[in-house]
């Protein structure tokens, strides 16, 4: 995750991307990976290939714009270590990827103070979202960006009244510093891995999900109401019904009146 280019090199790094890319600014995976290997002193592997493609071509489509990869390498350059960069973050336990600011505050809703998650940050392409749950029980959320046309990255806190920018060397110092003040538990949520689980997505959505879907199959989303999830399932007659799961204390409350331990039991 280090940004050890100025301004000066990410821009010729990113012209000199396009044009080993053939000039164009969209171009098929194979040819890009074609390119791509022969930037890099030691072959990536398999695994490696796929988490970039997750993150580069995450609704596989086939194929690789330059705009989003010059993004990526905002966040995981420079381009000889942006490989080894990804690996080494997405392999921690708090780093949750392409989340929503929405779906990561449901998420740690009644999570202890303390508890944190790092994901993408949806809106500014190539920054990272630090959220985390206060002493006051509520979920903070702190920007991580490149520190253009330096190096490291930035954040900014408020301090008297005025916003104060900090430069950190990378993404963990800028966690190491938040440890310091009270972080304690990285978020490690089932939901998750779970493929029945699909975040936030509306009832109506969910209708369109399950349509012409066989009978009982189902999904579970985030509920319009913050510590409720809902459940969204084809019924016999081949429509598709919502039932609403309160998150308590103690489990997970169903429709029915039934307590479960987690949703997984639920489910």
């Amino acid at each position: 995750f280090y940004i050890k280019l100025r301004a000066t090199q990410y821009r010729a790094v990113h012209i000199n991307t396009k044009q080993k890319l053939q000039g164009r600014y969209v171009v098929p995976w194979k040819v890009f990976v074609r390119k791509l290997r022969g930037v890099f002193e030691k072959e990536p592997t398999d695994v490696q290939m796929r988490l970039l493609r997750h993150l580069l071509d995450n609704s596989d489509t086939g194929r690789v714009n330059a705009y989003k990869f010059g993004e990526f390498l905002k966040g995981f350059g420079p381009l000889a270590q942006c490989i080894a960069n990804m690996e080494r973050l997405l392999g921690q336990p708090w780093f949750h990827g392409y989340l929503t600011r929405d779906e990561a505050i449901r998420l740690l809703h009644g999570a202890p103070a303390g508890t944190y998650l790092v994901r993408f940050s949806v809106t500014r392409p190539g920054c990272f979202a630090l959220a985390f749950v206060t002493w006051t029980e509520e979920v903070a959320s702190v920007l991580v960006e490149p520190n253009c046309p330096d190096a490291g990255v930035k954040i900014e806190e408020l301090h008297g009244g005025q916003t104060v920018a900090k430069v950190f060397k990378d993404l963990f110092e800028v966690l190491d510093q938040y440890m310091k003040a009270g972080l304690t538990t990285p978020l490690e949520s089932p939901l998750l891995e779970a493929n029945w689980f699909f975040g936030d997505v509306s009832a109506e959505e969910a209708v369109d999900l399950l349509d012409q879907q066989p009978i009982g199959t189902f999904l579970i989303r985030f509920s319009n109401t913050v510590g409720f999830f809902a459940m969204s399932v084809v019924t016999s007659t081949g429509q598709t019904q919502h039932f609403r799961i309160e998150q308590q204390k103690d489990g997970f409350l169903d429709s029915a009146g039934q307590i479960s331990s987690a949703l997984q039991a639920l489910v």
